[in-house]
């Protein structure tokens, strides 16, 4: 009985089986072919190890990629102080160097481990606070030696002072010498240092339109002044041909490589010199010698220290010397700037903290008779205070009677400088001072550039 279940199954199954390979529904595979197809569905596992192996294997960033692929799911380049990534490796070359991971090429071919390269680099950090912050917590980046630093942070901020720029040291002066991201490369670990200037007052804006000319008043005698360390000698136009350029506007001062234009920083003895003699005009600018002892024929500022000493616009030191490299006055810049026109005594206006037996006084007087310089809200003018490149583009373009609105800037002009808005108090009368232009004017004396 047994015997005849056994075989009416098989020839059921036999049916079965000869009905299934007629119709071709169920294709028949060796053991072999089964096998492949297993294993050409696999998926692999890439893991990424940043850090040589201290790194434990666990805590690996990790993608599962199916066998033949390549990754897509790449992350991002890690860091690590000190040193600058190169790229992933699985393994190195016969000459014991990384063979780089191509993400766009490489085909994933079993469980892999990348590797992270790295070169030893410069370490570039920012001191914001005179070394009162830890170094943990400077900003820093990595630069390879020789390169310039393009990881820039935002300037700091500090209530009560204006930031002038990052410098790594103090020249033999002891005055900070300011990094340049376009110029300097990095050699070594290095830490910049903020350098901070204390906020003074502004003076007072801009009067809502120009000035009238004033009629000058020739005056017969030269007045001379020893007092304070300074030989000042004031000359009357009639005695003296030198004069300023006015009609034609040109750029008298300039910006820093960097881009900034630094408002509120102090300008130089030397500094000032060049103005003036830049915007000189109705004497000869050459073949003059020096009569200071610390002014080289081959500095950068001889020319204009020479001719204007030799014309008698400024004066120098009773040792013989100019220091110009010293911050300059408002006092002494008021002085130079009143030897430009007739003497005015008419003393129209008083500063609290100027008395009339300061060594500048008649020259302060005289120029702010003109209207050329104002002082402070609170009526004091601060004759010893360093004149910033602010004040100076503001005074000097009132004694060329130069004058445009914000307003009237062109839209293009307005990011001439990056640490400059047209927010700023000075702003018009900077970019007034930068650009050469020409103009018309309006009914109000304000310039409409052409």
């Amino acid at each position: 009985m047994l015997k005849k279940v056994h075989y009416k199954l098989h020839k059921i199954l036999c049916l079965f089986m000869s009905i299934l390979l007629v119709c071709g529904a169920l294709p028949i595979k060796t053991l072999a072919e089964s096998s492949d197809e297993n294993h050409d569905s696999a998926e692999c596992i890439v893991a990424y190890d940043p850090d040589d192996g201290k790194t434990q294997y666990k805590d690996f960033y990790k993608t599962t990629v199916h066998k033949g692929d390549k990754v897509t799911d790449i992350p991002e380049d890690p860091k690590r102080d000190g040193y600058i990534f190169k790229g992933w490796y699985a393994y190195l070359d016969e000459d014991n160097n990384p063979a780089y991971w191509s993400f766009e090429e490489d085909e994933v071919k079993e469980n892999t481990t990348l590797w992270a390269d790295w070169e030893e680099g410069c370490i570039v950090a920012y001191d914001p606070d005179d070394g009162k912050t830890q170094y943990k917590d400077f900003y820093k980046t990595t630069v390879r030696k020789g390169d310039k630093v393009m990881d820039i942070p935002e300037d700091p901020k500090r209530d009560g002072y204006i930031f002038k720029g990052w410098y790594a040291y103090l020249d033999e002066d002891n005055n900070p010498v300011y990094w340049s991201f376009e110029e300097d490369e990095v050699k070594e670990n290095t830490t910049l240092l903020a350098d901070w200037e204390k906020r003074e007052e502004k003076p007072e804006e801009k009067p809502e339109k120009p000035k009238e000319k004033q009629k000058k008043k020739p005056e017969d005698k030269e007045t001379r002044d020893k007092s304070n360390g300074h030989e000042e000698e004031l000359v009357p136009n009639e005695k003296n041909p030198l004069g300023l350029v006015k009609d034609n506007h040109i750029t008298y001062v300039q910006g820093y490589p960097e881009g900034d234009f630094r408002p509120e920083r102090p300008i130089t003895r030397a500094e000032a010199a060049q103005i003036f003699y830049n915007l000189l005009t109705g004497v000869k600018k050459t073949g003059y010698s020096s009569s200071f002892s610390d002014v080289k024929s081959s500095s950068w500022y001889a020319d204009a220290i020479y001719c204007l000493s030799a014309n008698n616009i400024i004066s120098g030191y009773p040792n013989g010397t100019y220091k110009p490299n010293e911050y300059i006055t408002r006092a002494e810049f008021a002085t130079i700037a009143a030897k430009f026109d007739n003497f005015s005594s008419d003393n129209k206006k008083s500063f609290i903290d100027l008395a009339s037996s300061h060594w500048a006084y008649k020259y302060i007087m005289s120029a702010s008779d003109k209207g050329w310089i104002n002082g402070y809200p609170d009526n004091t003018f601060k004759p010893e205070k360093n004149i910033t490149r602010s004040e100076v583009v503001k005074m000097v373009n009132n004694i060329l009677e130069r004058g445009i609105k914000s307003e009237g800037i062109p839209v293009n002009l307005h990011t001439l400088y990056r640490d400059l808005t047209i927010e700023h108090w000075s702003f018009a009368d900077i970019i007034e001072a930068s650009v050469e232009h020409s103009y018309t004017r309006d009914k109000d004396g304000w310039e409409i550039w052409k």
